[in-house]
């Protein structure tokens, strides 16, 4: 029964004697403050996030399974939606998705929904008569006992995520479809339609110009990766807990929590690589202390200890690799020996201890056992070396290696393209992670703040990058020749070495159309190099993640990298290609659409885009991982 006035009551009585009182979201703030009557300054948000909980692995190896042969066994491949649902009233979707399927498929199946749901709680009898029609459809996979499945593993293989409600709650599905990258389809009713419109995540049917397939994909196309970026900015557990504590103890708030503690990072490549002195110099805002554990292998390495700072101290540890490298787990665990005094010494007693290893297998085994001894966290990063390298080549260790990760506070990729590598081909350590992030390298303020000249560019296709056979030079030199006939004026700019070193990696003399410019330590010199450029071309056979891809899109260039590597998957943009980086024709076909951007590409919204790659984000995101 609705008793309005003792309704009001109620309400008036929470606004009155609250000292704070939480929305779930800022758009739920008019709301509140129209039916609380609740002065402004009480009124704060409290968001949820991203629901990083794994899921059942044979469950989601099986709903990917079926998902596989449906697209396999139509005529033509159908969109995949998704919508895994509880019973209830609210739970809008049930009640449309027969309107939703009639309207989109005739003759034959062209959208197909995946239908989670323990029909078992079905006591409703307009709900149980609902889902007993779905379950005889042919343009439904129904899983009648329902399942525990994350969407975060799902992204690849369903194109949409279905779900409408009538109240104003929002399903943890926003945060984990955004998380993925899977656009919304939902109805205009609740909450969540104005988010999905807001902020450009997903579609809303009633606003479909018409209800075909062809439509549907082209509104789902126009989800932007920006849309899904932009509505987690300000949507995570750590703000949410960060806001309720406030309420709890606002005295709290002045003091910083972070006072006293000291983070060690454990990375053996510190010196081959900029990017972990960068991370750490970015970090440095959260931690009063860091210390790097550095693991090396020559007597020369010892001197990075002289580049040692107040906020961030270098400890090289060094260890004979000549015959260790053959016993990978006795190096491991000998490795762990000789670091575990350098650790302990790195943390203050009666601090809580952070730890990041750089490495998933390298560093992470060295973490990983120091946690069994101390009481520590660690987060374990996984690079390109681990996917390619140790993790395939070390199938007996792969139990271990699940301990490593289960144990982790979070399995970190550099990029998008690795995480989805990494679950497609090791599935089982995937799925044991507790928390899983994509944190990408960032670029410097240089490359972000520089403007772009306008103007009509030169014919020309740059690399930037060291010249080896990982980098797949001849192939890419193969395809920029065959478009010499169509592109006359074509120059091929090579920075990184000499013309000695890049016919060392051909085997054969440089064609005239190639031009070797040497290293260049000038960031100022490169800039010239990008915004003379068409198109940046690196299509490497293995990339971790690739700064020079992002340096170069700052500065105008289309660019052409590696499916499945690098920053694959990072942007939905016409002007960044995917190739397969053994295939000439795929390479010569994306640079010459490439080169019809003769005015360069990007602009302002690129540079806005690119600010999620800054350097004090990137430490920022990192901090937050760690703790």
């Amino acid at each position: 029964m609705h008793y309005p006035k003792l309704l009001h009551a109620r309400r008036a009585m929470i606004g009155f004697s609250a000292r704070k009182v939480y929305v779930t979201d800022a758009f739920l703030l008019p709301l509140a403050r129209e039916h609380l009557k609740v002065d402004a300054k009480k009124l704060s948000v409290v968001t949820f996030g991203v629901d990083r909980a794994p899921g059942n692995d044979v469950f989601s190896m099986s709903l990917i399974e079926r998902i596989r042969q449906a697209r396999k066994s139509g005529e033509t491949s159908p969109l995949i939606g998704l919508c895994a649902t509880a019973v209830a009233q609210k739970c809008w979707h049930i009640f449309q998705m027969e309107h939703v399927l009639e309207n989109l498929n005739g003759d034959r199946v062209d959208v197909l929904m995946v239908l989670i749901c323990d029909v078992r709680r079905a006591s409703d009898p307009k709900i149980r008569s609902v889902l007993e029609r779905l379950q005889q459809r042919s343009d439904v996979i129904m899983f009648p006992e329902g399942g525990m499945v994350s969407e975060l593993h799902l992204r690849g293989y369903v194109d949409f995520i279905y779900r409408s409600l009538t109240d104003q709650s929002i399903p943890y599905t926003l945060y984990n479809a955004a998380e993925a990258g899977i656009p919304i389809l939902t109805h205009d009713i609740g909450l969540t339609a104005p988010l999905v419109r807001s902020f450009g995540i997903g579609v809303i049917w009633e606003e479909l110009i018409s209800t075909t397939k062809h439509v549907l994909e082209q509104a789902l196309a126009g989800c932007s990766e920006h849309g899904y970026r932009q509505f987690l900015a300000e949507r995570n557990w750590e703000r949410g807990a960060a806001a309720l504590a406030e309420g709890v103890a606002p005295h709290s708030a002045t003091q910083d929590p972070l006072e006293g503690a000291s983070v060690v990072h454990i990375c053996n490549n510190y010196t081959s690589s900029k990017v972990h002195a960068l991370i750490a110099e970015n970090m440095a805002a959260f931690f009063e202390r860091q210390t790097f554990i550095i693991p090396v292998r020559t007597r020369q390495e010892l001197q990075v200890a002289a580049h040692s700072t107040e906020r961030v101290t270098l400890k090289p540890v060094f260890f004979r690799n000549s015959v260790m490298r053959f016993f990978p787990l006795s190096k491991a665990f000998f490795v762990f020996l000789i670091c575990f005094r350098h650790i302990s010494e790195s943390f203050e007693v009666g601090k809580e201890k952070f730890m990041i290893a750089h490495n998933f297998w390298s560093d992470g085994i060295v973490a990983f056992l120091y946690s069994l001894f101390r009481s520590a966290g660690y987060t374990l990063v996984v690079r390109n070396t681990d996917i390619n390298i140790f993790i395939p080549k070390l199938p007996y260790y792969r139990w271990l290696m699940k301990l490593m990760v289960a144990r982790a506070r979070a399995l970190v990729f550099v990029s998008e393209a690795h995480r989805r590598l990494f679950a497609e081909r090791f599935p089982r350590l995937y799925y044991s992670a507790q928390r899983v992030e994509v944190i990408p390298n960032g670029i410097s303020d240089f490359w972000l703040g520089s403007e772009v000249s306008g103007g009509a560019r030169l014919q020309r296709v740059c690399y930037v990058g060291r010249f080896n056979k990982n980098k797949n030079l001849g192939r890419l030199l193969a395809a920029c020749e065959q478009l010499l006939a169509e592109f006359a004026s074509l120059e091929l700019v090579m920075a990184g070495g000499d013309e000695s070193e890049l016919e060392r990696v051909l085997g054969r003399p440089v064609p005239a159309f190639v031009r070797t410019l040497g290293v260049i330590e000038d960031d100022r010199e490169l800039r010239n190099v990008y915004q003379s450029s068409r198109v940046f071309a690196m299509p490497s056979l293995t990339e971790t993640f690739g700064l020079v891809y992002l340096e170069a899109l700052s500065q105008g260039c289309a660019v052409v990298c590696t499916e499945l590597q690098g920053i694959d998957g990072m942007f939905d943009l016409p002007y960044v290609r995917s190739v397969d980086p053994l295939s000439v024709d795929q390479i010569r076909e994306a640079i010459g659409d490439l080169l019809a951007f003769e005015n360069g590409v990007g602009g302002q919204e690129m540079k806005e885009h690119l600010q999620c790659f800054s350097w004090r984000r990137i430490g920022q995101v990192y901090s937050e991982v760690v703790l």
